[in-house]
């Protein structure tokens, strides 16, 4: 049973170095794990999609706010909208501001390629109770423009209360369009309609833009969530707007 000194010395000095060597190891894992980039789910095309619109859309409300010459091509807005030259060229002129959730924030690109001048703030998952302190926040900026365009309600209804907040925020001088929601995979879709209807009749100044009724039997535009539009949808969306805004300012 004797152990040779020198040999049990031996011994524990490689169990020392094995002990250290897998410290070490356990650390060098740690730290690798801790440097490797947060992957989440990756993304899918609609996110991609409302992503790049959307840094679109900031990108072009900084050449607006730095008072850049903005415009596009109204002949390939003619064909691209389905619109007249002269419509595209009214189109053109417009001054907006539109405020919105996702829905708009996909559409971010469309509308500004015709009507340059829209200014676009749009925020995936934005509720209306969210947006009162927007709208003044933009009023303080001076991006608040003669005509509003609101797209609210993708994400819930609203109370009376958060409506009259918006429109009191916005104020009676300026025009407001209120698109209806497509969101026929949510409970709220039949409520907010119905709220945006009951607003317009109360407010002279309010007038609903019906997104919902236009798209309801166009399923090709949208993507597989039926929420969110595609290419073709986006275009269909800015061109309601528009042709809403100018058909009322003819009747004028």
């Amino acid at each position: 049973g004797f152990i040779p000194p020198l040999l049990n010395f031996r011994n524990w000095h490689l169990e020392t170095i094995i002990k250290a060597g897998f410290s070490v190891l356990i650390v060098a894992i740690a730290v690798v794990g801790l440097c490797q980039p947060n992957r989440g789910p990756k993304k899918t095309a609609v996110q991609q999609r409302i992503e790049q619109n959307h840094q679109r859309a900031a990108k072009h409300n900084q050449e607006i706010a730095a008072g850049k010459q903005v415009t596009t091509d109204p002949n390939a807005n003619v064909k691209k909208y389905a619109l007249t030259p002269t419509e595209v060229k009214q189109a053109q002129q417009l001054k907006i501001t539109a405020v919105g959730d996702s829905v708009m924030a996909d559409a971010s690109d469309s509308i500004q390629k015709l009507m340059p001048h829209a200014y676009v703030d749009a925020q995936v998952g934005r509720q209306g109770s969210a947006t009162p302190a927007v709208i003044q926040q933009l009023k303080a900026q001076g991006h608040l423009n003669k005509i509003v365009v609101l797209n609210l309600g993708t994400n819930g209804a609203m109370t009376e209360q958060t409506i009259d907040d918006i429109l009191n925020a916005i104020g009676p001088d300026r025009q407001v369009y209120w698109l209806t929601a497509h969101v026929p995979t949510k409970p709220w879709q039949q409520t907010v309609n119905d709220e945006i209807n009951a607003t317009a009749k109360k407010h002279k100044n309010v007038h609903v833009v019906d997104w919902y009724g236009m798209s309801e039997k166009h399923s090709e535009w949208f993507a597989s969530d039926n929420v969110h539009m595609g290419e073709q949808g986006n275009d269909n969306y800015a061109r309601l707007i528009a042709k809403s805004i100018l058909d009322n300012q003819k009747e004028k």
